[in-house]
């Protein structure tokens, strides 16, 4: 078999770590935030992309509904291999730490669109917006939110691990 034109592989593997910021409410007698939060699953992974053609290509992971389990809808487009088996959205829990009830009116991410990076190289991801992006109350158990997003990769990147970092916002009262 002859084939024709430039083919390019290479192995791309993208891990998103994400740190939290938190405004609100804090405890008067201890001094501490009365929110706690277990990150142990918070981050999204897209797994091994195998990029072989000359033209960009995206992936989407995109939570439709919180669950549990989340539904996920995973997307591509352009020429590219993704296991998407492999890949997770990112899961943050959230309780309250001192058992009163907060009502908790908004979860957001200021910052969408972030630059990954390996070294020098870069890829763009636009993450999407977390779901559900509110709770009416938070109580002494983890109640979850996912973050899904699009990532967009083209043959002229070097393979490599590519790592970022987002901020989410919990208002909070």
């Amino acid at each position: 078999m002859n084939r024709k034109g430039l083919c390019c592989l290479f192995l791309l593997v993208v891990l998103i770590a994400v740190s939290s910021r938190v405004y609100g409410q804090y405890d008067s007698d201890k001094g501490k935030r009365s929110l706690d939060f277990d990150l142990s699953r918070a981050q999204l992974f897209f797994g091994t992309l195998l990029p072989y053609s000359t033209q960009s290509a995206t992936v989407h992971m995109q939570v439709t509904s919180p669950g549990p389990p989340p539904s996920i809808n995973y997307t591509q487009s352009g020429n590219i291999l993704w296991q998407y088996n492999q890949a997770t959205v990112a899961e943050i829990r959230v309780k309250s730490s001192r058992g009163n009830n907060i009502n908790l009116f908004s979860i957001s991410i200021p910052q969408k669109n972030i630059n990954l990076t390996s070294g020098s190289a870069y890829l763009q991801l636009k993450l999407d917006n977390p779901v559900p992006d509110h709770f009416s109350s938070l109580k002494k158990t983890y109640q979850s939110f996912y973050v899904g997003g699009e990532l967009s990769v083209n043959n002229t990147k070097p393979g490599g691990t590519y790592t970022g970092y987002y901020n989410v916002v919990f208002n909070y009262y």
